[in-house]
């Protein structure tokens, strides 16, 4: 559906480069899986083309299993896996692994990307880990690759 749009948008803009929605949007916001296409699109500034490519070599490291099944030694092994397939993404986009989620100015290329978390201890609150700096909640200092975890982080497999 993004990539209809922004084509569309291509089309009326006279372009012939895939269009980066990082830089016709305010805010990208999402949770789970969500968040993860979030931060690709987002704070990663890729097109609407290079996120689904990304996504689909990150899929194989995403991990959905019942908790009953899942041990401790394999939600580590699971949550190693997703970070080395993530870090080599980010590589492979020219980004530092280590680099920080929140830019110092808070914008990539003018887009703002906020990741939905719900932490065990209190799931009725939903946390934002924001790309920028607020007054009201300045945030910790996570790096891409820990706040991608924290978006698909599911206690059955994570």
């Amino acid at each position: 559906m993004l990539s209809e749009i922004f084509g569309r948008l291509r089309f009326d803009l006279d372009q012939d480069d895939e269009l980066i929605p990082a830089q016709f949007v305010d805010m990208i916001i999402g949770t789970g899986v969500g968040g993860l296409v979030a931060i690709l699109l987002g704070r990663l500034c890729m097109t609407p083309t290079q996120a689904i490519e990304s996504y689909s070599k990150l899929s194989p490291a995403i991990v959905t299993m019942v908790a009953s099944t899942v041990d401790q030694v394999q939600r580590e092994t699971n949550t190693s896996r997703f970070k080395e397939a993530f870090d080599q993404l980010l590589r492979d986009a020219g980004h530092d692994p280590e680099s920080l989620f929140q830019t110092r100015n808070g914008k990539s290329n003018g887009c703002k990307t906020v990741i939905c978390v719900m932490n065990q201890a209190n799931m009725s609150y939903c946390q934002l880990i924001r790309s920028y700096r607020s007054r009201s909640a300045p945030g910790p200092e996570y790096t891409i690759t820990q706040v991608a975890l924290a978006s698909i982080a599911s206690p059955d497999a994570y």
